[in-house]
């Protein structure tokens, strides 16, 4: 017959045997609720990344026609064969875009913010050089301080200009 021992070693071993099911019940509980929660982050990743994307083409479709209009009135402003026309059109119309760099980066692809950059940068060293509130005139053109220098060097800032409308009316058509 079994001693008290032999019975204290049975019992001893069902206990561990029953410890041991509820701790591998339990730990495959945990590894389906861990499951459950890399799929429930993965889903608010791919949710958060919607909702940036989202956010991006709002901006840049609140920026863009914003840069559109000012660009085609610097266009304008340069696009004519009157200096005095020039201008006129350059002291009534935008100097610069306004908008800095880093954000036309967060909202547009590089080479957009390139095209961007590009044709404003050309046109306020244009109007920085060339431009001036009032100009001395005589009938002696030697003697002129520059006026016709507004013609003479538009055509780099027409030819941005324009390659910046084109790409961006043929990004609308597509």
């Amino acid at each position: 017959m079994p001693d008290i021992g032999d019975w204290i070693a049975l019992l001893g071993i069902l206990l561990t045997g029953y410890f041991s099911y509820r701790v591998l019940r339990a730990t495959e509980a945990t590894n389906k609720l861990s499951e459950a929660t890399l799929e429930l982050n993965k889903e608010i990743k791919k949710q958060e990344e919607r909702m940036k994307n989202e956010f991006k083409l709002n901006m840049r479709t609140q920026l863009l026609p914003g840069i559109l209009e000012k660009s085609s009135q610097a266009y304008k402003a340069v696009a004519d064969t009157n200096y005095t026309k020039i201008h006129d059109k350059i002291t009534a119309g935008p100097k610069k875009l306004d908008i800095d760099k880093e954000v036309l980066s967060s909202y547009f692809e590089p080479h957009e913010v390139q095209l961007i950059t590009n044709a404003w940068t050309k046109y306020e060293n244009y109007v920085n050089k060339y431009y001036k509130t009032s100009y001395y005139y005589s009938s002696d053109m030697d003697n002129n301080d520059g006026i016709e220098k507004l013609i003479e060097h538009n055509g780099p800032v027409i030819e941005v200009f324009s390659e910046l409308e084109n790409y961006f009316k043929s990004e609308h058509k597509n």
